[in-house]
């Protein structure tokens, strides 16, 4: 299998991407989730989208989440 590697993802073809798997430090895969189609389903393994509540979010990580 080919699968697209994406290396800036301003030059990616989202129309050849269904799912986007990330493993980055805590904070940057929701920076990416702002940039990327709302059709792209994210799988990411950081601490971005572990939580539903972006309130515990800020008390477990000390930050603010952005995308949610």
């Amino acid at each position: 299998m080919n699968l697209p590697k994406i290396s800036n993802i301003k030059k990616a073809d989202w129309n050849k991407i269904d799912v986007l798997f990330t493993a980055l430090p805590n904070g940057e895969a929701q920076k990416i989730a702002k940039k990327i189609p709302k059709k792209i389903k994210i799988i990411d393994l950081s601490a971005d989208f572990r939580l539903s509540s972006s309130k515990l979010y800020k008390k477990l990580y000390g930050k603010n989440h952005y995308s949610k």
